[in-house]
């Protein structure tokens, strides 16, 4: 099977092509669950490297952890032979990305046939080399490698392809990810998204929106993080994000357990402790795309990534944008779908 493959900071998600759709592959945890994504996490148990979600339930007993470690490829003064620190381990960083990458083939629920990757808009050569040589390491057949606001572009298209006409024809791509965020603006005319202009804020994505949350929970126990032993930081950590998952518009309250305990935090409380980081991302958002009124030339403005989940992103930016702002209906998988549509033959 055909698949795209977005790479993400915090996890990896992998959509593939079977007769013209592109359904989100699933991978099972320790447990047998299956989740439609990969953690981007490395850990070192028992003196061996573990992945994904090994990883998690190794930290959860206070393995060593590194997190999001993808984000080492943003270093500005990234190398071939960069390494990284998993504990008191050090790696070559391009062994430890093709390290993780085959496991994560190792769990495809199918056989990997021409993959589409994904790279950060204007990445500079050693990113992209360093990522193409891990994923050959990793006997993935790599046939393009595409930037994350132009295969977010190709999943809006697909899905609203009547949104856009000859005078229209501009795409404003909101991808708040796990720990950074990217506005962007493309000319989709032709069928193939250009992107004219991006801004990128790093250290900025869905996993504030977690750290804040457990700062919330810990605030109503009088206690801080510092505190913690590291496997029940990790295990109420992992209960943050699951719960920020499950919201809806109609959530009212989160509820957590610490030390059998049931705390409570008001989702309003909430949405103002993250609304600033939101407005924020918007503000990042307004000189590419303008006033929507009805000279311009944006067709309209998808919110993708895991942090676009949260009801609060997509009724702030309504707000400020009205109607052409579109959330993905896959808002963590949009770019590994819009990979996989663009080798879909």
């Amino acid at each position: 099977m055909r698949l795209g493959i977005d790479f993400g900071t915090t996890r990896t998600v992998v959509a593939g092509v079977d007769r013209g759709v592109h359904p989100v592959l699933e991978f099972e945890d320790h447990a047998g669950g299956a989740h439609g994504f990969f953690p981007t996490v490395v850990a070192l148990a028992a003196g061996r490297l573990v992945f994904g979600f090994e990883a998690l339930e190794a930290g959860r007993r206070g393995a060593p952890v590194l997190r999001s470690f993808t984000h080492l490829l943003g270093d500005p003064v990234l190398q071939a032979d960069s390494t990284a620190s998993v504990g008191s381990r050090e790696v070559p960083l391009v062994d430890l990305l093709a390290a993780y990458l085959r496991d994560v083939r190792d769990r495809l629920p199918v056989d990997p046939g021409e993959v589409a990757v994904s790279v950060p808009a204007h990445a500079p050569d050693t990113r992209r080399h360093l990522t193409l040589e891990a994923f050959r390491a990793a006997d993935f057949a790599v046939v393009a490698t595409i930037d994350e606001p132009s295969a977010a572009a190709f999943e809006y298209t697909h899905r609203h392809a009547r949104s856009l006409t000859a005078r229209r024809s501009q795409i404003g791509v909101f991808d708040l990810g796990g720990d950074t965020f990217d506005a962007s603006l493309l000319d989709a005319r032709g069928g193939q998204p250009a992107v004219l202009e991006t801004r990128r804020v790093p250290r900025l994505g869905s996993d504030d929106f977690d750290r804040i949350l457990v700062d919330l929970v810990l605030a109503r126990v009088g206690a801080w993080r510092e505190a913690l032993e590291p496997a029940v930081l990790e295990n109420l950590e992992g209960q943050c994000r699951a719960a920020l998952e499950r919201l809806t518009p109609q959530t009212r309250r989160i509820a957590v357990d610490v030390h059998g305990d049931q705390v409570v935090v008001p989702v309003d409380e909430l949405w103002a402790a993250i609304g600033p980081l939101v407005e924020r991302c918007l503000a990042e958002m307004d000189p590419l795309v303008g006033v929507l009124d009805r000279d311009s030339s944006v067709a309209g403005i998808s919110l993708v990534g895991s942090g676009s989940r949260l009801p609060l992103v997509s009724r702030l930016a309504r707000e400020r944008y009205g109607s052409r702002v579109h959330r993905s209906p896959h808002p963590s998988a949009a770019t590994a779908i819009g990979l996989a549509i663009s080798i879909d033959r």
